[in-house]
């Protein structure tokens, strides 16, 4: 019978957290992206706009949705660091 170190079933056990973490993430990411797309198609009437008016703002609401979504995704980052500031270690050494 092989055993396994209990340390390695720890290793596992928090790759599979962290996967599930990402998995996640990607899930909220993409219901803010549903969202804010909708809620902008919504108050730029989209469905009233000639063709080639309607994918040129719909192009803009994607940006849109993207730097918010980035916006978002760097604040969470910054969070998880712990500090404020994009360097790791400037708002501890203060």
């Amino acid at each position: 019978m092989i055993t396994r170190c209990p340390a390695s079933a720890i290793r596992v056990l928090r790759a599979l957290a962290q996967a599930e973490r990402a998995a996640q993430q990607a899930r909220d990411e993409a219901a803010l992206r549903a969202e804010t797309l909708a809620a902008l198609a919504e108050a730029d009437r989209v469905d009233q706009m000639t063709a080639a008016r309607r994918r040129m703002r719909v192009e803009e609401h994607r940006r849109e949705a993207e730097a918010l979504v980035a916006a978002k995704r760097e604040a969470f980052e910054r969070a998880q660091v712990g500090g404020c500031c994009p360097l790791p270690l400037a708002c501890m050494i203060a």
